[in-house]
């Protein structure tokens, strides 16, 4: 017919071929039947539209691995400029550090579980920002994830849609990749140090300084490359701890710590200025935790050293954590599976929570009696499920039996505030400064039994115990002890504080002396119970207590400031005989006469000199060493231009000439902040 005709025309017309295949003679592929191939045109164009869709996305996700190379290398010279700045003088810079770098980060560790895997030597640290290591780039982003949404201690898994900002965070995905940003500030990567050294500092923290803050997990937690992987702020927290107690101190150990201390600073300040919900997990208040703790010291090698340990400085910090662990949850959810009414068995997850929740606990009150501050965090929640703690299969002893003693202190301290109806510890009235001293008593006779032999007298929680005492009790002495107050009349409630406090200061300095072995430590109940003689250091005792935390060899400084000042000031005796209850004076030593060498006051001087002395010898960065110097002035009071002491070298610099003004200056610094900041030599 001639409508097929016409229909036909042109799908004929359409299989003409074209003009240079009929001029060759050949077939021409516009004259192929496509629907004998199964599918007609409409088929084709589909097919050819998915090949042209497929291959512009491989251009994006080509163009997107290019974008990501170029942040990669940004961030690394970034990390360049930042290690830096560390030594600006020629010749100074890490590029002389000839560094290994593994192929990639083992889940073991050297010394525990470490897997001795091939290292490969590499280029300085100016040449990696240019250049990836191919096996680092291979482990990618992978190695610095943050842990599991499931986890509990993840601020995905705590947070709900009862507010609109909490509904927003969990609707809004963060696309930002926070593994360049944490290659940039990683050490192993940018070259301050290798795995291996790395996990040396591991093994010094769990082996040494655990101990002094169990905050950690000792059964998941020792692996340097498990925790690089999971946290890098805490990877470098713990480095930069265990990295200062190093042996030697070279030009380049020196420099490396810095350079540590450079990066722990940067990535700690992230958390403070541009944290988002991913931070806001468990291991990151660890880490800030253990800042607050162990502060770095800066410029460790020219005259310009310093410390950082001040109560404002910790307090921002201790603030800080305290959100993110509120934010978490953690008030509750540390305490909820320990409660008796609670019938499944608490896991090493639930003991790890509560570590923390203690940890918050016992600096929230450290910093409460140091900086004269209100305490935040209530410990009574904690102190009823103490005894389930520490009997929980999945405790370490006697570390997690330390921490809920010291909650106990906590405690006691709390309820001395609210019986005073004042925040500040430090102005209780005599009723309330008589019954915590009788509560302090009753804790000691209770723990002692408790503790066993496990814990020595001069380890946690008995440092914390005297250092709560002669804080609370030297509180109301200030007046007291500046020589424009005088004596006058001197009341039974600040007589019996005096009397706690020097007692108290005495065995603060006599717990590190070889002769507080020779009896039961329940034996020295007074000073005159005190052994005669010359008092040698416990250089096992000194080994130990090296690696504690800041705060106690600020206690070792307070006491020994404590009892000069009470000599210099005319209140107590070359023996530590208080006047105002000596019925005569003629015979007793005063100052400014000199002291003999056998009498109380300089034998325990002497001691706390030589504490400091062997503390600090052969390491790279102790706080002891900076209160050496510190104290040096103070030293001087009692033991005069001596650099010996029968015989025995002190290492101590020349005395400088403190006046009483400077003196008077430094005690009020201890007492009202512990800031000592103030300090420039």
């Amino acid at each position: 017919s001639s409508a097929g005709a016409s229909a036909s025309a042109p799908e004929d017309q359409a299989r003409q071929p074209c003009r240079r295949c009929a001029h060759l003679g050949v077939q021409c592929s516009f004259t192929a039947a496509t629907n004998e191939q199964g599918f007609n045109d409409v088929d084709a164009a589909s097919r050819s539209a998915r090949k042209v869709d497929r291959l512009q996305k491989q251009v994006n996700e080509q163009a997107s691995r290019i974008s990501q190379l170029e942040a990669t290398v940004s961030n690394l010279s970034a990390a360049v400029a930042v290690v830096s700045r560390v030594n600006r003088t020629p010749d100074s810079g890490l590029d002389g550090l000839h560094v290994a770098n593994p192929p990639g980060p083992s889940p073991q560790g050297t010394k525990r579980w470490h897997d001795r895997a091939s290292v490969t030597a590499t280029s300085p640290l100016s040449k990696r920002a240019k250049i990836r290591n191919d096996e680092i780039f291979a482990s990618g982003p992978a190695m610095f994830q943050n842990p599991s949404p499931g986890r509990r201690s993840d601020a995905h898994g705590s947070v709900d849609f009862s507010t609109p900002m909490s509904m927003l965070r969990h609707l809004r995905h963060d696309i930002h990749d926070m593994s360049v940003e944490n290659e940039a500030l990683d050490p192993i990567i940018c070259g301050v140090m290798t795995m291996e050294q790395a996990q040396e500092t591991f093994d010094t923290f769990f082996d040494h300084c655990h101990r002094w803050a169990p905050v950690l997990c000792p059964q998941t937690q020792t692996s340097a490359a498990i925790i690089r992987r999971s946290c890098p702020a805490l990877f470098i927290s713990v480095c930069c701890i265990g990295y200062r107690f190093t042996s030697t101190s070279t030009t380049e150990t020196q420099r490396r710590y810095m350079a540590l201390i450079s990066l722990l600073d940067h990535s700690l300040s992230r958390l403070l200025l541009k944290p988002n919900l991913a931070d806001v997990n468990l291991d990151h208040i660890r880490a800030i935790l253990l800042y607050i703790q162990w502060m770095p010291v800066d410029n460790i090698g020219n005259s310009s050293r310093s410390i950082r340990y001040n109560a404002i400085s910790a307090w921002s910090m201790l603030g800080l954590a305290i959100r993110y662990a509120l934010f978490l949850g953690l008030h509750q959810d540390a305490v909820l599976p320990f409660k008796s009414d609670n019938n499944e068995l608490p896991t090493l997850e639930d003991v790890g929570r509560l570590r923390v929740w203690i940890n918050l606990l016992t600096c929230d009150a450290a910093l409460t009696l140091s900086s004269g501050l209100p305490a935040t965090l209530n410990p009574d929640p904690v102190v009823a499920v103490a005894g389930r703690f520490r009997s929980n299969d999945n405790a370490i002893h006697p570390d997690d039996t330390r921490s809920s003693a010291t909650c106990e202190l906590v405690s006691i301290l709390k309820r001395a505030t609210r019986r005073s109806g004042s925040p500040n510890a430090r102005l209780l009235d005599a009723d309330c400064l008589r019954q915590v001293n009788l509560e302090l008593d009753t804790w000691e006779t209770d723990w002692n039994p408790i503790i066993g032999d496990q814990i020595q007298h001069y380890q946690m929680p008995f440092t914390t115990l005297r250092s709560y005492r002669l804080s609370i009790n030297s509180a109301c002495l200030s007046p007291l002890l500046r020589p424009s107050g005088g004596q006058g009349q001197i009341s039974i409630y600040v007589l019996q504080a005096l009397e706690v406090s020097l007692h108290t200061a005495a065995l603060t300095i006599f717990a590190l002396a070889e002769q507080s072995r020779h009896r039961s430590w329940g034996h020295y109940k007074s000073i005159d119970s005190l052994p005669r003689g010359r008092y040698t250091p416990d250089i096992e005792a000194i080994n130990r207590i090296k690696y504690s935390v800041d705060s106690t060899w600020i206690s070792y400084s307070f006491a020994t400031m404590f009892l000069v000042l009470c000599y210099k000031n005319g209140i107590i005796d070359e023996n530590l005989k208080i006047l105002a209850l000596c019925y005569s004076t003629a015979d007793v030593v005063t100052f400014p006469r000199r002291q003999a060498p056998s009498s109380l006051l300089f034998r325990l001087v002497s001691l706390a000199m030589q504490i400091f002395d062997v503390a600090s010898t052969n390491l790279l960065a102790h706080l002891a060493l900076d209160q050496k110097l510190l104290l040096s002035g103070v030293f001087a009071v009692v033991l005069g231009d001596l650099d010996t002491d029968d015989g025995i070298p002190s290492e101590m610099p020349a005395m400088a000439s403190y006046s009483d003004r400077e003196v008077e200056a430094l005690f009020n610094s201890m007492v009202n902040g512990m800031d000592l900041g103030w300090y420039a030599g």
